[in-house]
């Protein structure tokens, strides 16, 4: 019985993953709350939490909390009060199920004054590289000096990964080792760079998948959490390399290659442009290995994806694509597009007229609308969620936007959209239209007056029995009391609501116990 307790337990705690307070608070309940909770929590230590506030700093101090004590008493002078932390009762590190190199690499900036920092540097490693621990997730940053490929138990520790974020530019061994090595990977975050691209080992990855899922293809690098700066640190460009590997005992074998497996048979880029699954590249035969970032990186990679497409069912983009590879992907089943120039200036206009028949989910932002939508046009009528953010148009437009979702979206679970004051009617039309849906965002201008008693007296009157779930993008509903009542009278004999507001600044909530 206390087994299936146990069991019991750990299956609500795995539903409660992403509710870090509630977490927390479970941790202090009992001896096997905690070691349920610990191992969850611990799963994705660099993932930014809400709770406690001071979390990155925490972090830290309990990863050198596992150092030796050694290496504990040189970490003195860096303001953290290591000696207040006893031996951890867990050993929190082989919980990790992600790795975000990027992080490490936080570490060592902080640890770069002291004295053997190499050694205490290769001792963090270790915590993270041994036989103990076993990851799902890795995060190769553009930059990092890390060679996790030479550590003795680096093909345990990343066999089995299903998710892959690296940059373009990662070092080439690095590239060549997780193509021998990691053949479980479903999940790809492929950052294009501008300069330097080391395009060929990064195909020749993407071509060694067996069963890729989902694909993030991004122009920019994104912003992944980053330590507190504790101190003025140099510049990193001039961090020193690891050409000091045999000073640090028991790593100078690392560095033996001669029983490192060949790269010779990864062909030159102008033999890789006469690859036969890829006709078109006779124009980028003179390209070098450090070729500007350009339009043939992406047709390289594009071909190179949509050899996938029979596995792949969902793939974001924050650059148009230069080829009509998106048309191969029949089995597509979420699409997200996201411009995140300054301008918003892309041309997005090549993804209209596309048909994606098995298409369930759409999310764009900064997207023309005429784009967002000629794609649920040709969606059939599958499509079963819609979010939007920064897709601006203007009243015809918005009525455009919404008769096309009320006329081709029947199935319609899911719904995040711009409403204007003129198309409130069309708002009834949609909830009539679409009877399976469950949650809709409504967005306003914050420029414009909103007619707030026609919109909830639409929503009480004609939302479908499955709608429960209701989010405005502003918190001034609140101060209309009299509204609000009225929408929740008339709402009295129907399902439990769900009510969400973004950006509520008022923190009285003294006036709204009622709801």
């Amino acid at each position: 019985m206390s087994k299936l307790n146990t069991d019991i337990l750990y299956l609500i705690s795995k539903e409660l993953q992403n509710d870090k307070k509630t977490l927390f608070s479970l941790l202090l309940v009992n001896r096997n709350f905690c070691e349920i909770i610990v191992p969850i929590l611990w799963k994705n230590p660099w993932k930014p939490l809400n709770y406690p506030y001071k979390i990155d700093k925490l972090l830290i101090k309990v990863i050198f909390s596992h150092l030796s004590e050694e290496s504990r008493n040189k970490l003195k002078n860096l303001d953290l009060p290591i000696n207040s932390y006893k031996k951890p009762f867990f050993n929190y590190i082989n919980f990790c199920k992600h790795l975000d190199l990027n992080n490490l690499n936080a570490i060592d900036r902080i640890i770069y004054t002291i004295d053997e920092n190499f050694k205490i540097k290769f001792e963090i490693y270790d915590l993270f590289i041994n036989e103990n621990t076993k990851f799902t997730h890795l995060y190769i940053p553009q930059q990092s000096g890390i060679p996790i490929h030479l550590f003795p138990e680096a093909k345990r520790c990343f066999s089995e990964i299903k998710f892959l974020s690296c940059s373009t530019v990662i070092n080439s061994n690095i590239l060549v080792w997780l193509t021998e090595t990691c053949k479980s990977i479903n999940e790809l975050e492929i950052i294009v760079e501008e300069h330097n691209n080391n395009y060929i080992h990064i195909t020749k990855l993407i071509d060694s998948l067996k069963n890729l899922v989902n694909v993030y293809f991004l122009k920019n690098y994104p912003k992944y959490p980053t330590f507190p700066n504790y101190h003025n640190f140099p510049n990193y460009s001039n961090y020193p390399n690891f050409s000091n590997y045999s000073n640090y005992p028991n790593y100078s074998n690392y560095l033996n290659y001669s029983n490192y497996p060949s790269y010779s048979y990864y062909p030159t880029y102008s033999t890789y442009i006469n690859y036969s699954n890829y006709s078109n590249y006779s124009n980028y035969s003179n390209y070098s290995n450090h070729l500007k970032y350009n339009d043939g990186i992406h047709r390289i990679l594009e071909n190179s994806l949509a050899k996938h497409a029979s596995t792949i069912q969902y793939i974001k983009l924050t650059k148009p694509p230069i080829t009509r590879f998106l048309s191969f992907f029949v089995n597509l089943k979420k699409l997200e597009l996201v411009d995140e120039t300054e301008t918003h200036t892309m041309k997005w206009d090549c993804l209209q007229n596309f048909s994606l028949p098995h298409l369930q989910i759409i999310e764009v932002s900064n997207i023309p609308i005429n784009v967002l939508i000629s794609l649920i046009e040709n969606a059939s009528e599958s499509l079963i969620e819609i979010k939007t953010d920064c897709v601006s148009h203007d009243v015809i437009n918005n009525r455009r936007i919404i008769r096309v979702i009320y006329n081709k979206c029947p199935n319609l679970k899911y719904l995040k959209l711009l409403f204007r004051n003129h198309n409130i009617l069309e708002l009834k039309k949609l909830l009539i239209n679409c009877q399976y849906l469950r949650g809709l965002y409504i967005l306003v201008d914050l420029n414009e007056d909103f007619y707030w008693e026609n919109v909830f007296s639409i929503l009480a009157e004609s939302s479908p029995n499955n709608l429960f779930r209701f989010k405005f993008n502003i918190s001034q509903i609140l101060n209309e009391l009299e509204l609000t009542q009225i929408f929740f009278d008339k709402w009295k004999d129907r399902a439990p609501m769900l009510l969400q507001f973004k950006d509520c600044y008022n923190n009285s909530l003294e006036d709204f116990k009622w709801i």
